[in-house]
């Protein structure tokens, strides 16, 4: 009894004990209302700090991606040109002797032509060389002030009439010389005897001369001929200073200055041709007078009396020069392509010239019909021997046309045909002299082509 009466007073107790919990457990719940009620109001503001670093993520890793993308993509592009699309040309392949000169002809390349991007450059000024060449080729697109400026009426006329492309490959390989001339690679006014300037500035001047030579504005033929002329009096190679002074001829005679472009194409055929006046080197191939030349002086004259008869062709009273220039250049093109070659060097100077042929016959044609208006007064009178030209006169054999431009057509159909057989001879060209005849061939075959046309819709 003693012993339950003692359980029985401690119960009391045991129940007293358990109403501390009892106050526990309700601060508790207490508690748990109070972080509700923050919850409520932090819960959104979790969430949106959580989406706004989730979109965060999602543009930030969609700017890497596309800007890494991007880049690749650029550089990528940048390091095919330098590595498949500027050295397009294969080395050329050179008889032991070189006869016919083809051997120097890689040495005049090797002054202008610039086939990859030089590393003292740098790479900035690398990335420029290269674009600039991107712009040249692959052109510029649309300029937004021709796409969108004639719904304001501020159309700029000049950006929707000139190369575009041009323009900017004249900006990147300006950019490009300064970059050159900060590392002393410069093209200088004046050089001490028995040196030479840098071929890499000599490359990148006349790049940009030829650049803007082909934009042909008058401020732009003005840059040109300044470069040009610096050129000309710094480089103690006479093939290039040949090559120089034709292409100043040519410069010239766009800026409307004939008689200083006839001077500069003779200073080019006594450097690299006859030797001779080029009015000298005409009246003796239309005398049939044919002077004994190496192959390369014969391509030489070749290409300046073809630019010789371009000059004279840009004068309003000149077209009856011109075709004497091309009459005469055509006789020297037979003589020059008469032999038949053993060697392979050989075979493809007969084939260069052959090509060039075609581009006289060409020429001839369209000369012919500029002017037949005005044949009877001009050409009768002074060279009655001339209105009847025929290619069988001159080495090329072409068929026996008649009817209206009978005599345009027959040498249009000569050239056509005559570059076409050059095209089937050079079917593999292995080396860079051969891509480039099989290219001008092409180019005369589609151009003969496209004028024949023409001929017929007006009969």
């Amino acid at each position: 009894m003693a012993i339950h009466a003692w359980r029985m007073t401690l119960r009391p107790a045991a129940r007293l004990a358990v109403v501390p919990r009892t106050v526990r457990a309700y601060a508790t719940q207490r508690t748990s209302k109070m972080s509700f009620v923050s919850k409520l109001f932090s819960d959104p503001v979790i969430e949106t700090i959580v989406v706004a670093s989730r979109i965060a993520r999602i543009l930030l890793g969609s700017v890497l991606v596309v800007g890494g993308t991007t880049l690749v993509a650029w550089e990528g592009m940048h390091q095919y040109v330098e590595h498949a699309a500027m050295p397009s040309r294969r080395p050329r392949l050179v008889d032991a002797d070189d006869k016919y000169g083809f051997a120097a002809d890689a040495h005049l390349d090797a002054w202008t032509q610039c086939e990859h991007t030089d590393s003292r450059l740098g790479m900035f000024g690398r990335h420029m060389v290269r674009s600039a060449w991107m712009a040249q080729h692959w052109g510029s697109g649309i300029t937004p002030s021709v796409m969108f400026g004639h719904r304001t009426g501020n159309m700029d006329v000049q950006a929707a009439t000139e190369n575009q492309g041009l323009r900017m490959a004249e900006q990147f390989l300006h950019t490009s010389l300064h970059i050159a001339e900060s590392k002393n690679i410069a093209v200088p006014d004046e050089v001490a005897s028995g040196t030479a300037p840098d071929p890499a500035a000599v490359r990148l001047e006349l790049w940009l001369a030829s650049i803007r030579e082909q934009l042909g504005t008058p401020a732009s033929l003005e840059r040109a001929i300044n470069a040009c002329e610096k050129v000309y009096d710094v480089v103690p190679d006479d093939m290039l200073r040949a090559y120089v002074a034709t292409r100043l001829g040519t410069q010239y005679t766009l800026l409307g200055k004939t008689g200083d472009g006839v001077a500069w194409l003779d200073r080019a055929m006594k450097l690299g041709g006859t030797r001779t006046n080029t009015s000298d080197a005409v009246d003796a191939l239309l005398a049939r007078r044919i002077p004994a030349l190496a192959p390369r002086d014969e391509r030489t004259t070749l290409s300046i009396l073809q630019t010789l008869s371009a000059l004279h062709a840009h004068q309003p009273q000149g077209l009856h020069q011109a075709l004497r220039t091309q009459l005469a250049a055509l006789q020297l093109a037979s003589a020059a392509a008469s032999p038949t070659p053993t060697s392979r060097d050989g075979v493809l100077h007969r084939l260069w010239v052959e090509q060039k042929q075609s581009v006289l016959a060409m020429h001839v044609a369209e000369t012919l019909y500029a002017l037949k208006p005005h044949r009877s007064r001009i050409i009768a009178r002074l060279w009655p021997s001339l209105v009847d030209a025929q290619p069988s006169q001159y080495g090329l054999v072409g068929p026996t046309l008649r009817g209206p431009y009978a005599q345009s057509r027959t040498w249009l159909t000569t050239a056509r045909d005559r570059a076409a057989s050059v095209c089937d001879q050079l079917t593999h060209p292995d080396d860079a002299q051969a891509q480039q005849i099989q290219h001008e061939a092409e180019y005369v075959v589609r151009e003969a082509t496209r004028l024949l046309q023409a001929l017929d819709t007006r009969t």
